[in-house]
């Protein structure tokens, strides 16, 4: 059965949603109340444990002492919130990510050294040569699961990242960092095949009446492994 909620609640669903998996994904989307797609969507990540990761950069900055040191990410799923209408979220300096404590370093003998190391980002931004390493996370489609969520990096600034079009876009590659299986609800029957759209409008009564007198006009769109 068709089910629509208020539009109110577009932009924090998901945010408290309690489920028995680690990691999960939706695809929250706005439609009108005479049904049809307002060109408005997220991707909510929710689920009940923290997503881990741990890397280094040796190889994307020539930065001496850059090969002893170890990154640790742990983020709770809601913490990771995607832009809307994209499927990624926005490119963000290394530095900004250590300073803000969101990602911990430690040298080669476990030794946390966050002092540290932004100290040796200052002094490298001094002569212009910055500690350029930016992450973003990113999610794609999953024809078994619905979703894939990345942790992705790339050795720019980030401002000069959000500032390109062609590094900014949802389909701009970078280096993985960690890869987490996303699962969705998912559709595997009738017109529509994929991840179960949670639909959002003004009026949900009215818009679930319009969409329920015109279900011929859902079909699946183009299909891409790429």
């Amino acid at each position: 059965m068709l089910q629509v909620l208020t539009e109110n609640s577009f932009a924090t669903y998901g945010a408290h949603k309690v489920v028995n998996m680690a990691l999960a994904g939706q695809l929250p989307v706005k439609i009108t109340d005479e049904g049809q797609l307002a060109d408005h969507f997220r991707v909510a990540v929710f689920g009940n444990s923290p997503v881990k990761a741990s890397f280094t950069i040796d190889g994307l900055v020539d930065t001496p002492g850059a090969s002893s040191w170890t990154f640790d990410l742990e983020r709770r799923p809601t913490e990771i919130r995607l832009r809307d209408n994209t499927f990624t979220t926005r490119w963000i300096d290394l530095e900004e990510l250590v300073a803000t404590n969101v990602i911990r370093v430690k040298n080669h003998e476990g030794e946390e050294c966050r002092d540290d190391f932004l100290k040796i980002c200052e002094e490298d931004r001094a002569i212009n040569k910055p500690v350029a390493v930016s992450l973003r996370w990113s999610v794609q489609a999953s024809p078994a699961n619905g979703f894939k969520l990345f942790l992705t990096t790339l050795p720019a600034l980030a401002r000069a990242l959000r500032g390109d079009a062609r590094l900014n876009d949802d389909l701009t590659r970078g280096l993985e960092l960690g890869t987490w299986v996303m699962p969705s609800d998912m559709v595997t029957s009738g017109s529509w095949k994929g991840p179960k759209p949670v639909l959002f409008a003004q009026n949900p009564e009215l818009a679930k009446e319009e969409s329920s007198k015109h279900e011929d006009r859902i079909f699946t769109g183009k299909t891409s492994l790429l």
